[in-house]
């Protein structure tokens, strides 16, 4: 058979092995995960600082509330269905966090400062920080979009897991953060170039068509929305660039000199159309890797900075990475079975 032909099909196996219900559980999650960060992570920290708008802050936390039990739901059934190395293991590990600490805080308010909670923290931690490493090592080339994020939320894992050590069990290493603050800011500045790069780079050797590109046009127009108010507010105002530097600090937990905020918003801009373009193609072209590669960008760059307090963030970086080494190695098994059908 034409080899030209074998490779068109190999390229549909590795674009479509997730089925209809694995693809309802990818978007359900994908949304939780963007309300509970929106009204959980980021309002609950700056809506007391808020002036009042009139809207109960509240009832919008509570959607963040309901978001997490959302994701308690979902995350596990979306690890039940993958199958790679550990995949039980991370399976058990995460039913027992998730709703062993919804449990324990209705019984014991106070468990998350107990030693065996400590404990089962690190080492989901520790499986989250194994999780990233096998991701690299089976996408290996491919995983060059995500790579610098990747390298960032090891830091910000490793940096979990000093901390705890240091404050838990006497461990001298509390002091690495200060000494982190700009190589994470400048991993997170070059994540988002590669990304708009990638993005750009699969428009060009995929199929264009019209809808693809009003998609792209769509994200670029979205991306800009988000960046341009922030960056004329805080470009020539230094009382507003102090402002907002704050309030990237308690919200995002990343922090930054007043003096960047204007850079900070255009690589807001420039996040906000790489992921939009990504999951624009992702759905248009049925690459469910594409889609993936755009969720993962979202959950590694706004969670690396926060603090690691809510078990649901270790579960949401490990579900999507592993995710990720599912859906490679279920294309490359179905590939090499098209390849030896056709041969036969």
């Amino acid at each position: 058979m034409d080899a030209n032909i074998i490779s068109g099909k190999n390229h549909n196996y590795v674009h479509g092995v997730l089925n209809r219900d694995q693809t309802v559980l990818v978007a359900l999650f994908s949304v939780l995960f963007i309300l509970y960060f929106i009204f959980r992570e980021f309002l609950f920290y700056v809506a007391p600082f808020m002036p009042s708008t009139g809207i109960n802050m509240a009832d919008l936390e509570l959607i963040g509330t309901f978001s997490v039990f959302g994701l308690e739901v979902v995350i596990p059934f979306m690890l039940y269905f993958i199958r790679i190395p550990l995949s039980r293991i991370y399976f058990l590990v995460t039913v027992l966090m998730l709703w062993g600490g919804t449990l324990l805080s209705i019984l014991y308010p106070m468990y998350y400062m107990t030693i065996p909670w400590v404990i089962g923290s690190l080492v989901y931690a520790a499986l989250t920080v194994l999780s990233l490493i096998a991701l690299v090592y089976e996408l290996r080339i491919k995983s060059l979009p995500l790579a610098p994020l990747i390298l960032l939320q090891l830091i910000s894992l490793a940096l979990y897991i000093a901390n705890v050590l240091t404050e838990y069990f006497a461990f001298s290493l509390g002091g690495l953060s200060p000494y982190l603050v700009y190589p994470m800011l400048y991993l997170a500045g070059i994540g988002g170039v590669v990304l708009l790069i990638y993005s750009i780079y699969i428009l060009i050797i995929n199929r264009i068509n019209t809808k693809l590109i009003l998609g792209y046009v769509s994200a670029a127009v979205l991306g800009l929305l988000m960046a341009y108010p922030l960056y004329s507010l805080t470009i020539y105002n230094s009382f507003m660039s102090h402002i907002m530097s704050m309030v990237f600090a308690m919200g995002l937990g990343i922090l930054a000199p007043p003096s960047s905020m204007p850079l900070i918003a255009v690589f807001i801009g420039i996040y906000t159309y790489s992921i939009i373009a990504l999951v624009i193609s992702g759905i248009m072209n049925k690459m469910p890797m594409h889609y993936l590669i755009a969720v993962a960008s979202l959950i590694y760059v706004t969670t690396a900075f926060i603090e690691h307090a809510i078990i649901v963030i270790f579960a949401a970086v490990l579900t999507i990475t592993n995710l990720m080494i599912y859906l490679s190695i279920t294309s490359k098994a179905q590939a090499m079975g098209n390849d030896h059908a056709d041969i036969s």
